[in-house]
Parts: structure tokens; C-alpha cells; sequence
């Protein structure tokens, strides 16, 4: 006997029709392609849940510039190195900044702001691979462990903004120089007297394990960014999101 069967049915029926179509609204069929293999997969999204969830990253991609033009060395660059930097962080950033929220003990993402609070269940439902979940789990962990200082968050979405290996770069070297000049100034502050005794050890070591792990990260998204930028209508993400999608 089915387990559904043992807990009757007859009296949902209505409930049953409109939990299925809640769940069946706004599916949508994109195709994947395997960056190792070229073979396409199909998978499918909620496009609701990826317009809201768009709106987010389009906010966070928006402070992310605002921010950066705040930092007196970005203006040194040029305009083209500004622009791929931020195009090449930005799912870096995204996923340090979604960290901040990350509640482990719920293993949710708290936004106490709009009291609104998101489960790993609506990565699946736009598109992300259980690996992926797994990994950014891994992380989130690693990322509350390590317990940074609004300081030494900040310094490291510095560092990770400033990568002098991201490709498109005209002057490599001068962003660089800029990125060793801020992490020097966050060694600094983690071997300081104060962090030292609250702590016990250099955690400098782990920004660096973190900076790997979010390049990981982001480039598990790669394949899906893609089919988003190219498979779907131009009202369902925001126009400077698709941009830093391309």
C-alpha cells in the first residue's frame, strides 16, 4: 500500500490540485552545455524564484560597483580593467556576500532586513547542481568558522576583487601591486595584538583558502550563467546582471 494511501486523500483533492500547479508555474526548459564534453543537458528552473533571486544578486551587483568606486586605487585603472574586474568578481563576491547571511544553525540564508529567509531548496529550483549545494555548504561553514571582522570582510572582498589573473586585464601588474598592498594591510590586522589573543593563531592563511574555493565556485556556475544570458527572455534577468553574464 502506497504511504499516501494510508494517510487518505480524498478530502485534498483541491489542496493537491493547487499545490501542483503553485509548483508547476513558471517552469522553464534550459539547456546546459558540459564545458569538458560540449553534450547539452536539460535541465528545468523556476523562473519566478530566478527573477527574485536575480533582483538580489542585481542589488548585491550594484553595491559591488558602488563599493569599488569608493576604493582609491580602482580609480588608477583603466576603464576597461574596472569594468572586467567587476564582470569577473561578481560571482565571487555574490557568493562572499550571501555568506554574511548564512545562518548555520538553520542552514538558511536570513535576510533580516526583508524578514525573508532562503533555503538551499531555491538554489535547486534556478538551476544549481546538488554538487554545487555541497561545496557552498563546505564553505559556508568554513566562512562562519573563521569569524571575520566587518574589517577583514571588507579587505577580503578587496583582495578578491583586485585578481590580477582574471583575463581581459590591460595592466595585470598594477592590479597586482594593489592587491598585495591590501593584503599585506589585512595580515597585518589579523597578526595584531588584539586579533591575536581573541583568536590564538593567524587566520591569514584561510582567506587565502577561501579566495580558492570561491574561484571553484564560481566556476561551477559558469555553464549555468550562460544559458541564462543566452536562453532566456530579456525581461527575466536585469540587464546589468545579463551584462556581467556574457
Amino acid at each position: 500500500m502506497p504511504s499516501w494511501q494510508r494517510n487518505g486523500y480524498r478530502n485534498d483533492v483541491h489542496n493537491m490540485i493547487h499545490s501542483i500547479e503553485k509548483r508547476l508555474l513558471g517552469l522553464h526548459v534550459v539547456r546546459i552545455e558540459d564545458p569538458r564534453t560540449g553534450d547539452n543537458n536539460s535541465i528545468t528552473i523556476n523562473i519566478n524564484y530566478l527573477k527574485h533571486m536575480s533582483d538580489v544578486m542585481n542589488s548585491g551587483l550594484l553595491q559591488l560597483i558602488n563599493f569599488s568606486k569608493q576604493i582609491p586605487e580602482f580609480a588608477q585603472l583603466e576603464q576597461n580593467d574596472q569594468v572586467e574586474l567587476i564582470r569577473a568578481g561578481t560571482r565571487e563576491i555574490a557568493i562572499l556576500q550571501a555568506a554574511t547571511y548564512f545562518d548555520i544553525q538553520k542552514r538558511t540564508f536570513v535576510n533580516y532586513e526583508s524578514k525573508m529567509d532562503y533555503s538551499f531548496d531555491i538554489l535547486l529550483d534556478i538551476g544549481l547542481k546538488e554538487l554545487f549545494i555541497e561545496r557552498l555548504g563546505d564553505f559556508l561553514v568554513k566562512f562562519t568558522q573563521i569569524d571575520l571582522s566587518k574589517e577583514e570582510f571588507l579587505l577580503t572582498m578587496i583582495l578578491v576583487l583586485f585578481s590580477p589573473d582574471r583575463a581581459g586585464l590591460q595592466n595585470p601588474t598594477l592590479v597586482g601591486e594593489i592587491q598585495d598592498s591590501y593584503a599585506e594591510l589585512l595580515e597585518r590586522l589579523m597578526i595584531s595584538p588584539r586579533t591575536k589573543a581573541k583568536y590564538g593563531k593567524n587566520r591569514f592563511s584561510d582567506i587565502i583558502s577561501l579566495q580558492l574555493s570561491l574561484r571553484f565556485l564560481s566556476f561551477m556556475t559558469l555553464p549555468l550563467g550562460k544559458a541564462f544570458h543566452d536562453q532566456l527572455a530579456s525581461d527575466v534577468l536585469p540587464p546589468l546582471l545579463k551584462e556581467m553574464l556574457a
